[in-house]
Formats: C-alpha cells, sequence, structure tokens
C-alpha cells in the first residue's frame, strides 16, 4: 500500500526530504507515477488545438473564431500558471 494519499501529498513528501539535503528514493510503482504526473504538468497545448476541442459550431470553425480563441487563451493561461485561475481579477470578478 502507499505511503501518500494523493499527488499533492507526495509532493510534499518529496519536497520534504529535499529539503532535508536528504535522498529520495522512489519504488518503481511511485517513479511511475510521478513520471506521469510530470508528463501531464509539462503539457502545453497550443491555442488552435484547445480551440478545436472547445468549439461548439455544428460547422467547426476553419479558423478560430472570437469565442473559441478566447476560451482557448484562457485554458492555456490555466496551464501555465494554475494558482492564477483562482484569482478573481482573473475570472473578470470587479468585487
Amino acid at each position: 500500500m502507499s505511503r501518500y494519499r494523493s499527488l499533492p501529498h507526495l509532493a510534499e513528501q518529496i519536497e520534504g526530504v529535499a529539503r532535508a539535503g536528504k535522498q529520495v528514493v522512489l519504488t518503481p510503482e511511485t517513479a511511475r507515477l510521478v513520471a506521469a504526473a510530470l508528463k501531464a504538468f509539462s503539457t502545453n497545448p497550443k491555442a488552435d488545438t484547445i480551440a478545436a476541442a472547445v468549439c461548439m459550431s455544428r460547422q467547426r470553425c476553419t479558423e478560430p473564431c472570437f469565442r473559441c480563441s478566447g476560451i482557448a487563451n484562457l485554458v492555456q493561461q490555466i496551464y501555465e500558471n494554475p494558482e492564477r485561475a483562482f484569482m478573481p481579477e482573473f475570472k473578470g470578478d470587479k468585487r
């Protein structure tokens, strides 16, 4: 059974060990999980790919329309800085 509850918990454990100046040793199962998480984290899809995926037009945009481009840009910004997605000014909230 794993000694961690979730990926964030595993990340905290690895970070704590590294901060203490100790070596981190992973089991093959955990190494595969960490590798998959790093691959997913490093993925940065292109705006055109995102726009094509979110297009709601029955004809599909040949060139991304304003709406699809806007959504694609938002998704791309979230990939680049996930913490920013939860900031009120990022969502256009004027409170």
